[in-house]
């Protein structure tokens, strides 16, 4: 019986990734494209590593632009044997969204038929797995492994109140998740500290076991003269522009939560829920929402949410598991208005989320592809580095430092800009650069020479809608000044274009 609906939720999954990719593969002439630059960046990555025994997103360079290195090595599978595998992350990342329906029915397989149909529907909607599965990165493979370990945990504890979950294949998830998402720490450190049974010998080999591979890999790459940190990590906190001290971060959990409904939604359920059943902290319904708690404090201290609704899907996950586990141990007088709230939350977002799919693959489609299609075999410099890395089959200089350490530095001095970034640019011999002009204002080199820009309709993905392309030198500029006016006229009738004459 739990088979068959579990069948029924993937096969509802199914036909929602199908309709999706025809009309995501029709608007862009036959092209598909995600909904988000970064899967580009991990599948140049896995080219170069298969290819070259190197991994950046430039041939034969190093670059730690990935805090995810489970997903990037396996970015370099398909490459042995294709030049081209766009369409494998997002194949991964389907084949996850079915798991964890699998995973989570088997979780909750002593539910009645249509109460577990309701969660999967549910649970579906809330993450949102659909949507999810275009973004081709991480997420649905880390919340897989989540749902793998609290099937393991539940399974090996089957009483409320006694563990007896194994350490050793404890041990396995705690070094496994991070790889996958460091923000999977904010979950295992308060597992490690809740879990009844364990030694303080035990925790703190769990602590060690998930800090293994993400210390690890930062100091391989720190040979390599990298940060112990991934730069898409350091871009968005250290190193952010107009970014908060690292200090102040944590007092700002309360007004980052209030911006965030559906994780507030169900940290004031929760919260009130850990408190009223505060005297069965070591029941298993109230270590799993003890860990959803603590991991969003953790997460809105120190990480972002949305960017299109995947920073904080784990914590979504969690949450459902966490309150089916706990509304399977109360009266239903107790819950009956907490899950109509729920379920709003859970249709709210559906609608927010699987509307925005169509929306944000054209603004890659738009922006992103047809500047690849553009700078074929250029060395250019730009702000996203994915699709043009992965398709134009050049140089690319990360003028935003994600993926360019040079220029990471002066974000880290705060000379970002001017003179010292056109230096860089010409020591790597790039011809042309194209740029968001929000995030450089007042601060492009002199010497660069605007040739034209165009204007993306209707973004809700990119960093800026407007895409400002430069020479970064008179030579330059001859070369490519009629190629930019026939490529103009290549751009989709919805976008606005302006050719500067010099």
């Amino acid at each position: 019986m739990t088979g068959r609906h579990a069948l029924g939720a993937s096969l509802i999954v199914t036909a929602l990734c199908s309709v999706l990719l025809f009309i995501l593969i029709v608007q862009g002439q036959s092209r598909f494209s995600y909904v988000l630059d970064d899967p580009y960046i991990h599948l140049s990555m896995g080219r170069n590593l298969a290819q070259t025994g190197m991994m950046g997103i430039n041939a034969k360079e190093v670059s730690f632009s990935t805090s995810s290195l489970g997903w990037t090595l396996l970015m370099v599978i398909p490459h042995f044997f294709v030049q081209d595998a766009t369409f494998f992350p997002l194949i991964l990342s389907f084949l996850c969204a079915l798991l964890i329906v699998f995973l989570t029915s088997r979780l909750f397989s002593s539910l009645p038929p249509l109460s577990l149909l309701c969660l999967l529907l549910g649970l579906a909607a809330l993450v949102p797995l659909v949507p999810l599965v275009f973004t081709g990165m991480e997420h649905l493979l880390h919340i897989a492994l989540l749902a793998g370990l609290f099937l393991f945990m539940a399974k090996n504890w089957p009483d409320s109140r006694v563990t007896t979950v194994p350490f050793l294949p404890l041990l396995l998830f705690f070094t496994l998740l991070p790889a996958v998402r460091l923000e999977s720490l904010f979950l295992l450190f308060p597992l490690a500290l809740l879990l009844p049974g364990f030694s303080v010998i035990q925790r703190l080999g769990l602590f060690v076991a998930s800090m293994v591979l993400p210390l690890a890999t930062g100091v391989i790459f720190h040979r390599f003269g990298w940060y112990l940190l991934p730069n898409s990590i350091l871009a968005k906190t250290l190193f952010a522009q107009h970014g908060d001290p690292l200090w102040l971060k944590p007092f700002l959990f309360p007004y980052k939560l209030l911006r965030t409904p559906h994780l507030l939604v169900p940290f004031v359920v929760g919260g009130y829920l850990f408190v009223t059943r505060f005297h069965k902290i070591q029941h298993r319904s109230m270590v799993f929402l003890g860990m959803a708690l603590l991991g969003t404090m953790g997460h809105l201290s120190f990480s972002q949410t949305g960017w299109f609704f995947r920073y904080e899907a784990y914590l979504v996950f969690t949450y459902t598991v966490a309150f089916t586990f706990v509304f399977m141990e109360i009266p239903f007088h107790r819950k009956r208005l907490v899950i109509p709230l729920l379920l709003l939350l859970a249709i709210f977002r559906a609608i927010s989320s699987h509307g925005a799919v169509v929306r944000a693959s054209r603004n890659i489609h738009d922006q992103q592809l047809q500047l690849s299609k553009f700078f074929a075999g250029a060395r250019v410099g730009v702000n996203d580095v994915g699709a043009i890395s992965y398709y134009a089959g050049g140089y690319v200089l990360d003028l935003w430092g994600l993926a360019s350490m040079e220029v990471m530095k002066l974000r880290q001095n705060n000379a970002h800009g001017g003179t010292p970034l056109a230096r860089i640019a010409q020591e790597h011999d790039i011809e042309l650069v194209a740029l968001f002009p929000s995030w450089f204002s007042g601060r492009l080199p002199p010497s660069w020479i605007p040739m034209g820009q165009f204007t993306i309709a209707g973004n809700i993905i990119c960093g800026d809608s407007r895409v400002l392309i430069l020479a970064t030198s008179y030579k330059s500029h001859l070369r490519w000044r009629n190629k930019l006016h026939i490529f103009f006229k290549t751009l989709p009738e919805r976008t606005v274009h302006s050719f500067f004459v010099q």
